[in-house]
């Protein structure tokens, strides 16, 4: 299959997809019959757009130099999505733009334009889904398209993908994960290091692993966002953002930690979902855990999550780079599980 990309978000986990592609495009080709041309890519000031394909030389300085997109010299101040779509010719759109929580847009409105245009869609961007999940569903299956969120719900960590591919079959009756790789770090440095709260986020921030504003991983919201996704995808539920309690870690003592800590439990924040019936039922919230659960040993920015199911039984997976390779890998996972989809 050659898909004809449309790539719009070229922060760090847009360069690390075209990055990925430019590395492994050899051997993605020689494996999957996989390949690739990027028509067009866009930020939130413009873009560039070649029909025949973005050469390889732009791709390398768009990756290399500072100005990104702006130093080439087809860049255009202003391009938008919407003076592309409908003549761009492509036939995967890939939606890597920052997330907005409150509404989805303008990854919303990206994705059902694409989708009503039987164009295939993968992104990494949770907003679209928190509140439009179904109707996102219920377009790509009407117009026959693939949609591609394994990305969405814990980047290269496959909570989506393992669920519905080991998983077929099975019933889903409780998830629970620690699935944000910067509150994980956090309370691991408080622990290991009997630092404040502050100190740890300060190290955090310093390393990159947490933004200058990290209200949305402290505060749970980042968990709130993937333990919906997950939930709706793998035990058909409908939840949206107000459905979630939800709890954070942010101002949590060194006293809470050294607690847990005296009785031989750590503390993880951990998206739970459960079935209760007909119904699922979803929270985020700091839970202690001793030493024979799955989700004790997980350090760092390590995530990893657990399904209970019937009649498969209890499963965990952890690992996957908490980065924006990780991100940009998990984009083309899905593209090239759908590409077997296909063969």
């Amino acid at each position: 299959m050659h898909w004809r990309i449309g790539l719009v978000g070229f922060g760090n986990v847009g360069k690390a997809f075209v990055s990925l592609y430019r590395e492994f495009r050899e051997i993605w080709n020689k494996r999957f019959g996989l390949t690739s041309d990027f028509v067009f890519i866009l930020n939130s000031r413009g873009g560039i757009f070649d029909e025949k394909g973005i050469s390889d030389e732009a791709l390398n300085e768009a990756l290399s130099s500072k100005e990104g997109l702006t130093s080439l010299k087809g860049w255009r101040k202003g391009l938008k999505f919407e003076d592309l779509i409908d003549s761009a010719n492509i036939n995967l759109l890939v939606e890597v733009s920052p997330t907005n929580i409150k509404n989805g847009e303008p990854a919303l409105s990206y994705i059902k334009s694409a989708l009503s245009k039987g164009i295939h869609v993968v992104t990494g961007n949770k907003g679209p889904f928190l509140y439009n999940f179904r109707e996102l569903f219920d377009l790509a299956k009407e117009k026959k398209c693939f949609l591609g969120i394994g990305c969405t719900a814990g980047a290269a960590l496959p909570s989506i993908n393992f669920g519905l591919g080991s998983l077929s079959g099975s019933r889903i009756d409780r998830i629970e994960g620690v699935l944000n790789g910067v509150c994980n770090f956090i309370l691991t440095s408080m622990e290991e290091k009997g630092i404040s709260f502050e100190e740890a986020l300060k190290i955090a921030q310093e390393m990159g692993i947490a933004e200058t504003d990290p209200s949305l991983d402290i505060d749970g919201w980042d968990t709130a966002s993937k333990i919906l996704i997950i939930a709706n995808y793998l035990m058909d539920s409908s939840l949206t953002l107000k459905d979630i309690q939800v709890k954070g870690i942010r101002g949590i003592s060194q006293k809470e930690i050294l607690d847990a800590k005296k009785i031989g439990k750590r503390l993880k924040l951990a998206g739970v979902a459960v079935r209760d019936g007909e119904r699922v039922k979803a929270e985020v919230k700091l839970i202690e855990v001793g030493e024979n659960h799955f989700l004790f040993d997980l350090r760092g920015t390590n995530k990893g999550i657990l399904y209970v199911t019937y009649p498969a039984g209890e499963f965990f997976v952890k690992g996957g780079a908490s980065s924006p390779t990780g991100a940009g890998y998990s984009i083309w996972r899905d593209i090239i599980n759908f590409q077997f989809k296909l063969q």
